[in-house]
């Protein structure tokens, strides 16, 4: 079974002792799922005038797996892993470089394509050039391009790509090995709208931290705004200026929610997220909703974050693990049931609706 994991990171790992231990050391990272990229004694390859030669070293070029996010500690991260096997294998081992790989992948704009044919031409025939002639091809030309954005005249094939505006035009355009040949009267469409086609999405990752770091702003300034609705006198500007100062956070967070282009859309999503939080912790919702109180509303975050905690933990158990946890909390749970379950029976051949006799049955039938 594949081992799952979130980083890479490139190792230079340094194993002395010989041949014996360079076998053990190989056979380690084959068990623990890190492939070995390259591997040359000391002070060949690329060593070669880096590091003093060394016939009884070796040089190993390891690819480490790591859990958790991207930060400034990865790399150190991975020596420390690759330092815990040294001691845990007894084998005598250094490591002289971490790279960490960035895999992070893009987010490319999606497209569908259609065909051109029902647009008027671009140029006027000489001598029609009046402005009754303009108004109406102006007319004509919105007509086709809000028929188009309603998907009127997508392609048959639905061909769907991927990319900034041109690159997709290009590629919708272009010939493939076994499709047709290459079409001049197709033209893209965002799939998701006019809006997409001029905002470029950040890459996965990094747009999943900053949403976790916007939704970091907007709980703690639902919090203060809370501990200063339930205050009394300078607490309540004190407080208040807190959760201001959280949704400053927020707003700015979200103006980088984008790579390029949708400022404003993200702005005002943000205050519309901001505002139903404060309308559901302050109760000033429609429905039948009360001012959470701080303590509630700390329990509530505590909650949320150790739910996180859990879920980041078990999200790295393997099946062994998964048995060796879940399989005693299912039994004792089983056996919780089956003995409860005895109560219950006699309760419900006690209650009067099960203790009714055949002739009063057929009396009230």
């Amino acid at each position: 079974m594949r081992a799952r994991y979130d980083q890479r990171v490139l190792a230079l790992v340094e194993v002395r002792g010989g041949q014996r231990d360079w076998e053990r050391a190989e056979r380690e990272f084959e068990q623990r799922g890190w492939p070995v990229v390259e591997s040359v004694v000391r002070g060949e390859g690329l060593s070669a005038g880096v590091l003093t030669p060394d016939t009884g070293a070796r040089l190993y070029t390891v690819e480490v797996h790591l859990f958790g996010a991207h930060n400034r500690r990865t790399g150190r991260a991975a020596a420390w892993r690759v330092q815990r096997l040294a001691k845990t294998a007894r084998i005598e081992m250094y490591v002289r470089r971490c790279d960490v790989l960035d895999t992070d992948r893009e987010q490319l704009t999606e497209w569908r394509s259609h065909t051109v044919a029902h647009r008027p031409p671009l140029r006027l025939p000489p001598g029609s050039g009046g402005l009754r002639v303009k108004l109406a091809r102006r007319w004509a030309l919105a007509r086709a391009r809000l028929a188009e954005r309603r998907g009127r005249h997508d392609t048959d094939a639905g061909s769907y790509v991927t990319g900034t505006a041109s690159e997709a035009r290009r590629l919708a355009r272009m010939a493939l090995p076994t499709a047709a040949a290459p079409r001049t009267d197709i033209d893209v469409r965002a799939w998701h709208g006019r809006e997409r086609s001029h905002i470029v999405l950040r890459r996965v990752e990094d747009g999943n931290r900053r949403r976790y770091r916007l939704m970091a702003w907007l709980c703690a300034m639902t919090f203060c705004a809370v501990v200063a609705h339930h205050q009394t006198g300078p607490r309540v500007w004190i407080w208040g200026t807190f959760a201001a100062l959280c949704f400053a956070g927020a707003v700015r967070s979200g103006t980088g929610m984008f790579l390029s282009g949708g400022r404003g859309q993200s702005v005002l999503v943000v205050c519309l997220v901001a505002a139903l939080f404060l309308g559901a912790a302050l109760g000033r919702l429609p429905s039948d909703t009360e001012a959470l109180t701080p303590l509630r509303m700390l329990v509530y975050l505590a909650s949320t974050g150790v739910v996180i905690g859990v879920w980041l933990l078990i999200r790295q158990w393997t099946w062994g693990e998964w048995l060796a946890w879940a399989a005693p909390l299912v039994f004792a749970a089983l056996v919780s049931f089956f003995v409860a379950s005895g109560s219950v029976l006699h309760a419900l051949y006690a209650s009067p609706s099960m203790c009714t006799s055949p002739s009063s049955a057929q009396a009230r039938s």
